[in-house]
């Protein structure tokens, strides 16, 4: 997230909002960048607007490899991003849900290689 979305997110918050981080495959291994994204996300969160609130980490996978290793895998994702945001902002620890979903909801089909690079990812969902 650079700066200008940071403060979009702080200031748009609506009831519902996900962020995507994706990750390499097989791996709890997420792209550059994402520990600068997770502390911005972090500081977002401890905002006064979210003291109530809820979130959930959901992690998913793409369809390579068998259903219950993707499954373990996705909860595995989740943790890694749990662990970090709460390494940043303690505050975060008990309002933060992890939760994986493995291949059972990909975003696409997985035609070529792009597509399935989308469907591993990481949501962050506020409720």
């Amino acid at each position: 997230l650079d700066e200008r979305a940071y403060r979009n997110l702080k200031i748009n918050a609506t009831p519902s909002v996900s962020v995507r981080i994706h990750s390499k495959q097989g791996s709890v291994e997420f792209e550059d960048g994402v520990n600068a994204n997770l502390s911005f996300i972090a500081d977002a969160l401890i905002e006064p607007q979210f003291d109530n609130k809820v979130f959930t980490i959901v992690g998913h996978t793409d369809t390579t490899g068998e259903p219950q290793y993707n499954e373990d895998l996705s909860v595995r994702r989740a943790k890694t991003i749990y662990q970090k945001i709460v390494a940043h902002a303690p505050s975060l620890a008990d309002k933060i849900n992890i939760v994986g979903k493995g291949e059972t909801l990909p975003l696409y089909e997985e035609n070529d290689d792009i597509e399935r690079m989308l469907n591993r990812r990481i949501e962050l969902k506020l409720e």
